[in-house]
Formats: structure tokens, sequence, C-alpha cells
């Protein structure tokens, strides 16, 4: 057969070839769920178990094993996960829709001081935190999430693993006012305070890019309050604590503390009037 020949069939085949029309992909049936949807119910599953195992054993008095903690930095893993998915889906991340989120994760009920709460502690682009509590005994961490060239990421966490001392009851973060400098975030944390004489642990902290540092630290402070102020942040605590009656203090002592842009520094200190408890 010759070449013009075959040219004219291939020609003829091609014509009479039926056409392809790009098609949609086909509309989910109704009540079907998105792989995705389906991922994040399975993530949301493996969190409430993995804090369950968690809280069971600081219940039962077990001191923290290799078990425990992969279990704690795993179930931390998942709601790092949530939150950078969160802050990177838009421009202006509405945290107020990522908290409800975090709250359906509250499994006990009354919660008993189980919660995961993110906050925005300020800089430029803002600098986001999460206090995560797995009940008022702990433990808890805290995490970190500082915005990239293009995205949000973790920069930074406090808890055992990182810090061995950290003394991992309820915790409570506390932004402060914003610095000068805008690389700079200083923020307060509060761990404890869950006891009848509200005794806590306080801590000031300075995150610049990736680095975290701890810039002030107390011991456990019987019968502590606090105020995060304009000028400053205000603690009231027993100075010195009645050893035979523990109810009883014999001076209350009220300190101010500012952030001066280099330095965390005590610039007030005065007694205040004992209140009986």
């Amino acid at each position: 057969m010759s070449r013009r020949v075959l040219f004219a069939f291939a020609f003829f085949l091609l014509f009479r070839a039926p056409r392809v029309r790009a098609q949609n992909p086909p509309a989910p049936a109704p009540g079907a769920v998105s792989v995705a949807a389906q991922s994040g119910t399975a993530n949301e599953a493996e969190f409430k178990k993995l804090v369950a195992e968690v809280v069971e054993r600081r219940s039962n008095g077990g001191e923290r094993s290799e078990r425990t903690s992969s279990a704690e930095q795993a179930a931390l893993g998942i709601l790092d996960a949530f939150a950078v998915d969160f802050l990177n889906a838009g421009d202006d991340p509405k945290i107020e829709a990522l908290n409800q989120r975090l709250g359906s994760l509250v499994t006990q009920k009354p919660p008993l001081g189980q919660g995961y709460v993110v906050l925005r502690l300020g800089g430029s682009p803002p600098v986001f935190a999460l206090a995560a509590n797995f009940g008022s005994s702990g433990p808890s961490a805290a995490r970190f999430y500082v915005r990239g060239p293009e995205k949000y990421r973790m920069a930074a966490r406090i808890d055992p693993a990182m810090q061995p001392e950290y003394f991992d009851d309820y915790l409570k973060i506390l932004p402060m006012p914003e610095s000068a400098q805008p690389a700079d975030v200083v923020f307060v944390t509060v761990m404890g305070r869950t006891d009848e004489f509200a005794t806590g642990v306080f801590a000031a902290w300075r995150l610049t890019g990736d680095r975290l540092q701890e810039i002030w630290v107390t011991d456990l402070l019987p019968r502590s309050s606090y105020e995060v102020r304009s000028d400053g942040f205000q603690l009231t605590y027993c100075a010195e604590p009645d050893e035979d009656r523990p109810g009883v203090c014999q001076r209350m002592t009220r300190e101010r503390y500012v952030w001066d842009g280099a330095a965390w520094k005590r610039v007030e200190q005065a007694d205040v009037p004992t209140s009986p408890r």
C-alpha cells in the first residue's frame, strides 16, 4: 500500500473517531462525606483517644512514662495540625472559629480544667499561641505559631519534652502590651492555682522569631493573684505564710513588673493588708 493511501486511511479513522468531551467530576451523592472531612473526623477521634489515655494515667498518679509522653506529644501534634491549617487558610485568621472547633474536642462534662484555646500575642505579622490543658491537674503545654515567608508553622513550645523542670499543671497564657520592637513578643504564663489557696508559678517569656527565652520565673506562690495592666504585670501573693496555720498569711506583697525593651524589671514592691481566708 502506498504512503499516500496510508495517510488517507489514518485521516479517515481520526475523523470517524468519537470526540471526548471534558466532564466535571461527578457530584457527591446526598449525605456523602468528603475525604478531607473523613480525615478530620478520624483525627478528632484519635485525639480524644490519646487524651483519655494521658488523663487516666495522670489521674491514677502514674509517673510520666515514655508511653504517656508519646501519647501526649501525638495529641499535641494533632492540635498543631488543626491550628496551622486554619491559620494558613486565609490572610486574616479569625481565631474565634478555630476556638469553636477546638472547643468541640473537650470530652469531660463538665470540662474540669480541660480546654484548648488559641490567642493572639501580638507582633507583625501576628504570633499566635495555643494553651492546651488536658485537665485541671495537667498535663498542659503551650505552642507558638509564627509566620514565615509564606505560611504559619509551629516555631516554639513549652512542655516537659522541651523543659524537663516545667510545672505542667493548669496553664494560662497572658499577652502583655506590645513592645515597641515588633520583633519581640513578651507574655506571661501562669501554672497551677487549682487549690483553695490559689498557689501558682508565674513566668515571663520573650519570643523572637524561633527563639523562646524564659526571662523571669517565680517559686510556687501561695494566695496569689495577678492583673495585666497597661503599665505592666501586677502580682500579689503571700510573702510570709504561717507554717503552722496554712490559711493564715503573715505578710502579703504586691509587685509590678515591666518589659523595657531589653529586660524584665520589677519597678514596684509594697506590702498590702492581709485578708482572712
